[in-house]
């Protein structure tokens, strides 16, 4: 209940105040007086560390260790300040911010702090850092006032101040260490009045607030640390404004506080996110990207917004991963990161006493688990594996319980030589997945060990006017016979009729399948039997790959070069053979396009993925091994026609819209001309007017009265 209790403290006042908070309520809740504060956690942390995600770790242990030392030894920090190939300045900066400047919000300085800042000062001073980095170092030592009391910490600064201060020290730093003087953000930095900050209406209000935000804290900064002249900030500003210094900050905790509320996070977990922001974006801060960033244009506010975008979208996880990043810490290391040998005693007690405790925990469990299922075999007299009984649609990997190598899988695996003596096996199961789903989905095996038939036309009529009625009838449709393909491959067609209707086989497995007969029947024509099963599923595939071209991507819209399109319209002497290639190109789209996140690249020759036999009618594509060069083949009425002759290598995957509509409207075009051929000998009936035959009518009805 205490931890839960301190989560909820957490959450809503932010890590740091926790231990503020709770020592008020020491004299209610009595238990609280018992525990140990300790802040080196928290300090560790960007809030309070706000240099900590540019600088590795050993180089940040090795500046702290001299820092240490510099009372007894000035001559190692010295030279790793004057060398101006490492990473010192943002190394020695982080390090400083955080021992001497941030540490304020947690107590006072000693005095041997304050000697060691001195000594420090004097080092910096003589050695070859900018100017500009000597001026925040001599800031954040306190050599020197800053300019806003903003930046005046001490234990008694509450939330949001600490934060906005951490995020400011961290802005100027990266705008500071670059030697790109001609960027957008140097230049709001040190001379703000010569760039226009302005938002497109468009942004989203969360991307608006957070870059208003950073803009406040550029100018503030600016004034902060006396990098322009008063003159230039004013104007800037409203007319109205007085007092500078407080304009700027009711401008920073007015933007601080949108954030706030539209975030509905705490202010700690908010400098997190805007810290993650920062180093994200360190590139454009800092003008290393590509483009020349010498204003605010819309295209640096857009690759900003992109950043933000992924920062804000992800922000939990952020968050808890700037918490936990000591979760795959070894103990031994945990132990080491405190000093006092009295805390590493106590937490190494704890330590042994919770991995005894959990230990026996886990070994009861484990226990109870065999002596409960036991019992429950004993009281069934059933063996337990035999009472489990589940769905084909719900397994799932884990109840997988046997396993056999196929010998066609061996082309897919590799000794690996450099261990075992080439006993260790490296398997490409992307392409076992593949080889399997054509084995049972597109029945080769089936093929081999059943007889197939060709689906009649007067079944493709009837799905026809089924898939009218209702969309979904196509997916349904092969989902259920890719089930039906799947069991007649392992369980054969059954003891009855050798060649059934898929209903009554999947009726006769419904203890297998799951599916009520209700929805068997008002999917499958009963003429449809196990033979045409291999026959419907690649049709169905057409059908189905048919409405995804309706309804593919714009990065599959790309017109057809006029050399493609010359070259389809020269393929259109071969029309028997160009016909052939709508079922292939729409089963290609059903399997490969219709899945997001494919491999399939845009910019390869489409007639290259149309090479796999598996997307074509059977005995339609061929391989002419007959020339010393082999081709590829389609054939059509004994006539061997080049793929390459019908879909030239022009055509790319992402010509596959206009492709198919081409084909479609060719094979039309071609219905229509052979149409008049067979209507050629019908006689012409002569067109009745009927206003003239009701006429008549009326005519001789007056000469029978007369």
């Amino acid at each position: 209940m205490l931890h839960l209790f301190l989560k909820i403290v957490e959450h809503v006042s932010g890590q740091e105040n926790v231990e503020k908070i709770l020592r008020k309520l020491d004299n209610t809740i009595t238990v609280l007086q018992n525990i140990r504060w300790n802040t080196e956690v928290v300090e560790e942390m960007p809030v309070f560390n706000p240099l900590i995600l540019h600088v590795e770790t050993n180089a940040l242990q090795e500046y702290q260790r001299h820092v240490n030392d510099i009372l007894s030894d000035e001559t190692p920090l010295s030279e790793l300040l004057d060398d101006t190939s490492s990473s010192s300045p943002i190394a020695i900066l982080c390090v400083l911010t955080k021992q001497f400047y941030m540490k304020k919000c947690f107590g006072r300085l000693t005095d041997d702090e304050k000697r060691t800042a001195e000594a420090i000062g004097g080092i910096v001073e003589k050695s070859v850092l900018k100017k500009e980095v000597k001026d925040i170092i001599e800031l954040v030592m306190g050599q020197k006032d800053f300019k806003h009391g903003i930046f005046n910490l001490s234990e008694a600064t509450e939330s949001p101040v600490p934060q906005i201060v951490s995020v400011m020290i961290h802005l100027a730093t990266i705008i500071v260490m670059n030697n790109q003087e001609n960027t957008a953000w140097h230049k709001q930095l040190f001379c703000p009045s010569s760039v226009k900050f302005e938002l497109s209406a468009d942004l989203p209000p969360l991307i608006q607030d957070v870059l208003k935000l950073i803009w406040y804290s550029c100018l503030t900064c600016s004034y902060a640390f006396e990098f322009a002249d008063t003159k230039s900030l004013e104007k800037i500003t409203s007319e109205s404004t007085e007092n500078l210094e407080e304009y700027l900050r009711e401008s920073l905790e007015n933007s601080w506080t949108c954030l706030h509320d539209l975030l509905e996070i705490n202010y700690f977990d908010m400098c997190l996110l805007l810290h993650e922001f920062l180093f994200k974006s360190k590139n454009l801060f800092a003008g290393k990207a590509d483009e020349c960033k010498h204003n605010f244009s819309e295209q640096l506010i857009h690759e900003h917004a992109v950043i933000l975008e992924d920062v804000m979208g992800n922000r939990m996880q952020i968050i808890h991963e700037a918490k936990t990043r000591f979760a795959h810490m070894a103990v031994s290391s945990f132990f080491c990161a405190f000093h006092e040998e009295s805390q590493r005693k106590v937490l190494e007690k704890a330590f042994n006493e919770f991995s005894k405790s959990w230990n026996e925990i886990r070994s009861t469990l484990l226990n109870l688990k065999e002596d409960l299922n036991d019992s429950g075999d004993k009281a069934t007299n059933v063996d337990s594996m035999l009472i489990h009984s589940l769905s084909i649609q719900d397994v799932k990997y884990e109840h997988l319980i046997n396993f056999r190598l196929d010998d066609d899988w061996i082309d897919y695996c590799q000794c690996e030589t450099r261990y075992g003596l080439g006993l260790k096996m490296n398997f490409y199961l992307d392409m076992i997945e593949k080889d399997m789903e054509q084995d049972i989905l597109s029945g080769k095996e089936i093929s081999r060990n059943h007889v197939q038939n060709i689906l009649p036309e007067k079944i493709k009529t009837a799905i026809r006017l089924q898939t009218s009625r209702d969309i979904s009838t196509v997916s349904q449709l092969l989902t259920h016979t890719g089930m039906t393909l799947s069991l007649l491959r392992k369980k054969g067609p059954g003891s009855g009729s050798v060649d059934i209707s898929i209903r009554d086989y999947l009726h006769n497995l419904k203890h297998i399948t799951g599916m009520s007969s209700t929805v068997i029947h008002s999917l499958f024509p009963s003429d449809i039997k196990i033979s045409h099963a291999v026959n419907l599923y690649q049709w169905l595939e057409e059908l189905n790959g048919d409405s995804i071209i309706d309804t593919l991507e714009d990065e599959y819209r790309i017109k057809l070069q006029d050399n493609a399109i010359q070259c389809l319209h020269m393929a259109k002497q071969y029309m028997d053979h160009l016909e052939k290639l709508d079922h292939p190109l729409k089963v290609f789209a059903h399997r490969c396009l219709s899945v997001t996140g494919n491999t399939i690249r845009h910019s390869q020759p489409l007639n290259e993925y149309l090479a796999n036999k598996d997307l074509w009618w059977q005995d339609d594509l061929k391989y002419d091994e007959d020339k010393k060069i082999e081709r590829i083949v389609v054939v059509a009425d004994g006539v061997f026609k080049s793929l390459e002759e019908l879909l030239s290598p022009l055509i790319m995957v992402e010509n596959i819209y206009y492709t198919v509509q081409f084909l479609t409207e060719a094979i039309k075009e071609t219905k229509q001309k052979e149409q008049p051929f067979f209507n050629m000998e019908q006689p012409k009936v002569e067109k009745q007017n009927p206003k003239k035959e009701h006429g008549k009518q009326v005519i001789r009805k007056m000469k029978k009265r007369l």
